[in-house]
């Protein structure tokens, strides 16, 4: 099976019916490929759902309970390869996802812009 890091950008794609997100989504819950993560990644879609729909506190409580059911493992890279795309010019959000994807030796599948223009060696397309 094919295994991804995937960005919380990237998961959140796959939930708007219209994009292309959601053909990965289907292809994701087909068992097509499995797809891994820093442990972050949930706070930080919780942030961007906050950002774009301003949900209440409830609302967002809600939404935190049911994100470990999508199924992405969450596994932590090393803080030196953090440290390393931080030197390249990644922030602390984003470092680990550049980090865990070259720890792991997996391809990255991002949709932030800056992740996908300073980590380009490791991105899928």
């Amino acid at each position: 099976m094919r295994r991804l890091v995937v960005d919380a950008a990237t998961v959140l794609a796959w939930f708007d019916s219209d994009g292309p997100g959601a053909d990965q989504r289907r292809d994701y819950e087909a068992g097509e490929f499995a797809a891994v993560a820093p442990s972050r990644i949930h706070a930080d879609m919780l942030a961007a759902i906050a950002r774009r729909d301003a949900p209440s506190p409830d609302r967002l409580a809600r939404i935190a309970a049911e994100l470990p059911r999508i199924g992405i493992q969450v596994k932590d890279p090393p803080l030196t390869l953090v440290a390393g795309w931080i030197a390249r010019g990644l922030d602390g959000d984003l470092a680990p996802y550049a980090a865990l994807a070259e720890h792991l030796d997996m391809p990255l599948d991002a949709r932030e812009p800056i992740l996908r223009e300073r980590a380009r060696s490791l991105i899928i397309d």
